[in-house]
């Protein structure tokens, strides 16, 4: 698994750290949008988890710095969970390229995925709510901008080629038996892209590994081959599929068994 700093300015990273040791980091990311600024680095957006930004190397990649520090273990889980996902659905979830853990040599943690040129749905909750039938001169509350989105979202969409209520569907079958592929989506406006050629992209950071590791089974590679191919992907995709949940039934659910 590719595990690289990639930020060629390490002061950046110091500072980074420094700024993780303080308090109420949740609620208060202005410190980490300050340096970024000192840096001259773009901030795109910030969650619960991490503060994400453009790669200053390259204008088709986003860096995703975690706030509380993966483990070694929950990188390898986020790297290879992300794989699988954007490699079965391409439309519906950016690729991943690295994702490390905080060691003595390499102070970043966090991960670098492909960039999706877009808005969020959040951006777009007008468009979306009219979509919807919504009166916009009424004065709605946040919770019913929120419920139109993911009314939206969980609905197939007609004006989408690759509609995610479709790709949610798909990924609930492929989390029952025999594939066992477990997942977590976070229905919220601001974790969607649409891009500029109309597809919706979940940009949250998606982990399956607790959910192996409850079910205590391993994902059937037998059959998600199988699915794979009825789907007509080709033997490239396949390999790095399979490879991906080699990985992870071998950490969440072989070592999950010797403990």
């Amino acid at each position: 698994m590719p595990e690289i700093n990639p930020f060629k300015n390490t002061n950046f990273i110091k500072e980074i750290s420094k700024e993780k040791e303080k308090e109420n980091l949740f609620r208060n990311p202005e410190g980490f949008e300050k340096i970024a600024e000192n840096f001259g680095i773009r901030k795109l957006g910030s969650g619960n988890e991490c503060f994400v930004v453009d790669d200053p190397e390259s204008k088709e990649k986003v860096i995703a710095i975690s706030f509380n520090n993966l483990s070694p273990e929950e990188a390898k889980d986020v790297y290879y969970s992300s794989k699988i996902w954007s490699t079965l659905f391409p439309h519906n979830f950016p690729k991943i390229y690295s994702a490390s853990a905080e060691t003595d040599d390499n102070k970043f943690n966090g991960s670098v995925r492909q960039k999706i040129h877009g808005k969020t749905l959040d951006d777009q909750k007008y468009n979306y709510a009219r979509m919807m039938n919504a009166d916009i001169k009424e004065k709605r509350s946040l919770s019913s901008v929120i419920k139109n989105i993911k009314n939206y979202l969980l609905n197939k969409n007609t004006e989408t080629q690759y509609p995610f209520a479709n790709t949610l569907q798909e990924m609930k079958l492929l989390s029952r038996t025999p594939y066992n592929l477990s997942f977590f989506i976070d229905i919220n406006g601001g974790n969607f892209i649409k891009n500029d050629d109309g597809d919706e992209y979940y940009v949250d950071t998606i982990k399956m590994g607790e959910g192996i590791r409850h079910m205590n089974a391993e994902i059937n590679i037998e059959a998600v081959m199988d699915y794979m191919r009825k789907k007509g992907h080709d033997e490239s995709d396949i390999a790095k599929v399979t490879g991906s949940i080699k990985r992870l039934n071998e950490i969440f659910v072989n070592n999950n068994q010797k403990r």
